[in-house]
């Protein structure tokens, strides 16, 4: 999962050039219905554990790949979106190295929280840890120091 995300930023960061404000050639302008910071890391986190889940299920490859498209059909609903609209949020997003290393290092940092958790409820309580807390706060920030945070918009 680690290296699923270090790759996407990576290739983010090499493929996207910083933002000045203006819109460059073949550059998206902002999507008419813009997911928000907060809804589109808990999108990608749940496209990401969908994912996961999937092929950890040992299923052949075509029988994979159906039951994630229609996990990531049922996510994307959820927040109101159809696929094109998905991806013009995605698009926008990419645009901005900074801003997508944010919400992919707190995605990181989510899940290797609710990891813990999930060791730390099996060797104690037996209580799974609640769903909601690997997903931001409103005005909470990365907390990792050693990256640039981006403030909210």
């Amino acid at each position: 999962m680690k290296k699923i995300l270090l790759v996407v930023l990576g290739l983010s960061l090499l493929l996207y050039a910083c933002n000045d404000g203006k819109l460059k050639k073949g550059q998206m302008p902002k999507p008419a219905k813009l997911v928000s910071r907060q809804d589109m890391i808990k999108l990608l986190m749940e496209i990401h554990l969908a994912e996961a889940g999937v092929s950890s299920m040992g299923i052949d490859h075509f029988r994979a790949t159906a039951l994630y498209r229609k996990y990531h059909e049922k996510i994307i609903t959820k927040y109101e979106l159809d696929t094109a609209m998905y991806r013009q949020n995605y698009e926008y997003y990419m645009q901005s190295p900074l801003e997508m290393e944010y919400i992919l290092t707190f995605i990181e940092d989510s899940l290797v929280r609710w990891q813990a958790s999930e060791k730390l409820k099996d060797r104690t309580t037996n209580q799974a840890p609640k769903y909601s807390d690997m997903f931001p706060k409103s005005g909470e920030t990365a907390k990792d120091s050693s990256k640039q945070s981006v403030p909210a918009k």
